[in-house]
């Protein structure tokens, strides 16, 4: 028996591929888009979870003030398992295993790490020795450093942008208008302030672009910090950029450490509150971090003014 072809399917029939359903489904959004499939099923999971802490949190503090009830007992019990059901269900969870990795302190160390190479091949340069191993020793690090520090920032906005209220765009927004929306939602900060630091973002957000997709271009030589001319990439991504990069992207790991907005409407204050002070224990690994970007200076020569 022939099956009749469905609006998405292709031309002879078959099934389309998922990607090409997935994109009419989020056409279908395209007036009033909120978020795509994807990340509609991380806000439902994330929502789900945050509810279950909610219930946990008023069932602890019931019990302590003595004035628990059956109901709430019930509630408790019947949300854990309608948690884990589910979480089995979607592969998310194997029985009470579950393990969540923090993306942007990993990509953080990461940048880091490479930052502080990167500063070494710096001082090698303009300790007088400008040579390829020293200029590349700079340049490969610098590259990663900047792209981590990108990446840190976009891993922190995925990792609270699912305990703010989702926003209702006219079109699809860009990566820098999510991350905008999400730090101007989530903490108090001043017009001013807020739209420089966003455009901060978007110049960093730039750079990176111009590594993952890099086009290989013939371009005059540029001025190097060390106070060198060199090819248009060192002047893009030296130990100098590479500490730009990395401070903005601490000083967004700071800023999301700070008390959420007060104008948060239910449940969303609490959620996010909750993520700030699971963050906690991570205050102490950011400032080890900072402490070992202090103990290698980068002295840029005056000539780079």
């Amino acid at each position: 028996m022939l099956r009749r072809a469905a609006d998405n399917d292709a031309p002879n029939g078959t099934p389309a591929p998922e990607w090409r359903t997935s994109r009419r489904r989020d056409n279908e959004f395209m007036s009033g888009y909120t978020e795509s499939n994807r990340e509609r099923e991380r806000r439902e999971w994330l929502e789900e979870g945050e509810r279950l802490k909610d219930i946990e949190e008023d069932f602890s503090a019931a019990k302590l003030a003595e004035t628990l009830t059956e109901e709430l007992r019930r509630e408790l019990s019947e949300t854990r398992r309608a948690y884990r059901i589910r979480g089995e269900q979607t592969g998310k969870r194997v029985g009470m295993v579950a393990v969540t990795t923090i993306w942007w302190r990993r990509w953080l160390g990461i940048g880091i790490d490479h930052e502080l190479e990167a500063r070494e091949g710096f001082q090698q340069l303009v300790a007088g020795h400008p040579n390829t191993d020293s200029l590349l020793l700079e340049f490969h690090n610098a590259v990663i450093a900047v792209c981590s520090a990108a990446f840190a920032i976009e891993a922190i906005h995925n990792d609270f942008v699912y305990r703010i209220p989702p926003k209702k765009w006219k079109r699809p927004p860009t990566q820098l208008q999510r991350i905008g929306y999400g730090l101007r939602t989530g903490w108090a900060l001043d017009d001013k302030y807020a739209s420089t630091l966003v455009n901060r973002i978007g110049e960093l957000l730039e750079r990176r672009g111009d590594a993952v997709h890099a086009y290989p271009e013939t371009l005059p030589a540029r001025p190097h910090p060390a106070g060198l001319n060199s090819g248009a990439e060192h002047e893009i991504f030296n130990a100098v950029t590479a500490r730009e990069a990395i401070d903005l992207a601490l000083e967004v790991v700071k800023l999301t450490t700070a008390d959420p907005s007060s104008d948060l409407s239910a449940p969303y204050d609490r959620w996010l509150r909750r993520w700030v002070g699971a963050g906690e224990p991570y205050r102490d690994q950011v400032q080890e971090m900072q402490e070992r970007r202090d103990r290698v200076p980068l002295d840029v020569p005056d000539t780079a003014d």
